[in-house]
């Protein structure tokens, strides 16, 4: 019995010491504990932020509010009776005019600034000449806005052009994977919803919904070690949902449904990392697509709402706005669908 015991305490002492020395090899690597972000949001009458819906998940309750998030930064919400952003002051505008219909998620919105800060707004004021509709939704990925786009044109007159605001962490959105389910982790106005998710099984495209949760590991809010594992198994789901690739799948298909429908696409990257320009390149040799990079570099001063938001600043929302101009005056007329301009 005492040979048992001195082993096992040997045992649990040599455990214990490639634990330390673990944690604090990851630690030295730049990993830490997992710390939720604070992602408070609320409006004065309490009212959540989205609505049910059975197709997207959730949209933008259309009620005019102020929001303020983290206690700190206050923003007002102007929605149209659908619950999309508002492009104008004038709510009922019954001009005719060729429009472009902007997609995205919470960059396109304009989340965390004003309503005629965001660059869809900037646009519309650019570009009198066109109607600018903003169909960006904070936490949306491309499926959700493909889904969205397929559903407008039925109740819309057509666009001349469909721009999809694109940033590479979009794609984790599209397979929803452990990676965004972890981003929406504390995030007030997405609890309690069901997100869509679209993969590729075997060849074949899938479609579902699961519930917005996310389930750490034991002890990954103390131990750097514990997170850092959960870190590698998130990458491995990843690369087997192989998010990218299904990403550009869906936006082949995208492309494919503007073609039949006359519509320009262009795919404009909001992000300067590899992977969204990588995918804005694999685009580029696409006949018909337009391309434009008005990605902003957010960990330049004033370019972001840090540190109380990760989100662009309304300086960064200018840069888009002007960048975006740029390239679509730009176009040749000679193009087919021609642009609206």
């Amino acid at each position: 019995m005492k040979k048992w015991l001195k082993w096992a305490g040997y045992l649990i002492f040599i455990l214990l010491l490639l634990a330390v020395t673990a944690e604090i090899t990851v630690r030295l690597m730049g990993y830490q504990p997992w710390s939720p972000p604070l992602r408070n949001s609320a409006s004065p009458d309490g009212k959540p932020f989205f609505l049910h819906h059975e197709t997207y998940g959730f949209l933008p309750d259309p009620a005019a509010r102020l929001y303020t998030l983290n206690d700190q930064l206050t923003f007002h919400t102007q929605h149209n009776k659908e619950g999309f952003r508002l492009t104008s002051q004038i709510e009922n505008d019954t001009l005719k005019r060729d429009e472009i219909w902007i997609l995205g998620g919470s960059f396109t919105y304009g989340w965390g600034i004003e309503t005629e800060e965001s660059f869809p707004f900037l646009l519309q004021n650019q570009l009198p000449e066109l109607k600018i509709r903003n169909f960006g939704v904070p936490a949306f990925g491309p499926h959700q806005s493909f889904d969205l786009l397929h559903n407008q044109l039925g109740q819309s007159p057509k666009p001349k052009m469909v721009v999809l605001a694109y940033a590479s962490f979009h794609n984790q959105r599209v397979t929803c994977n452990d990676f965004w389910l972890k981003a929406l982790a504390g995030l007030q106005a997405t609890e309690g919803f069901y997100y869509p998710w679209f993969r590729l099984e075997n060849g074949e495209q899938k479609r579902g919904m699961q519930k917005v949760a996310y389930h750490p590991l034991p002890g990954q809010k103390i131990s750097a070690f514990v997170h850092f594992l959960e870190i590698q198994g998130n990458h491995a789901q990843e690369k087997n949902l192989q998010s990218f690739q299904t990403t550009r799948e869906l936006l082949e298909d995208m492309v494919d449904f503007c073609r039949e429908n006359q519509i320009t696409f262009c795919l404009a990257g909001l992000e300067p990392d590899a992977e969204t320009v990588a995918m804005l390149d694999y685009f580029r040799q696409m006949d018909g697509v337009v391309v434009c990079d008005i990605s902003v570099d957010r960990s330049e001063p004033g370019m972001s709402l840090e540190p109380i938001d990760p989100h662009p600043s309304a300086a960064a929302h200018e840069i888009y706005a002007e960048k975006l101009v740029n390239c679509l005056l730009e176009l040749p007329f000679s193009k087919p669908p021609g642009p609206p301009f």
